[in-house]
């Protein structure tokens, strides 16, 4: 899933055309469409594997399903307009599932990376 924001300053050239959510953090716009990606990308029944078949064990299928609810609890807090640093448990929660099926996850890392571009609490 690609996300463009800073969508406010005008399509960069080399983005035109791309196929992409883009948002503009400053005005509120594309949230909406982003929030509709992120539920899309997480019906596992839609995917389109082509030829990487995965076998998963139960352990992984159980690490998938708490990674799912997680992230579907997340979504639902940003749906309801709720602080985005709310929505940074569960998505702790669902990062730490993931970490379990290759072996585990620097969550701090990964949150501050995803975080580091957001305005967050001011």
């Amino acid at each position: 899933l690609l996300v463009l924001n800073k969508t406010d300053l005008g399509e960069h050239p080399s983005w035109s055309g791309t196929d992409a959510v883009r948002l503009s953090c400053i005005r509120g716009e594309g949230f909406d469409q982003l929030s509709n990606a992120i539920r899309d990308s997480l019906h596992f029944g839609s995917a389109d594997w082509g030829e990487h078949a995965v076998a998963i064990n139960a352990r992984h299928q159980e690490s998938l399903r708490q990674a799912k609810a997680a992230l579907i609890a997340a979504l639902e807090l940003l749906d309801g307009d709720m602080d985005p640093e709310l929505a940074s448990i569960d998505l702790r929660e669902a990062l730490e599932a993931l970490g379990e099926i290759p072996g585990r996850v620097d969550t701090e890392d990964l949150l501050g990376v995803i975080f580091s571009s957001f305005c967050i609490g001011k």
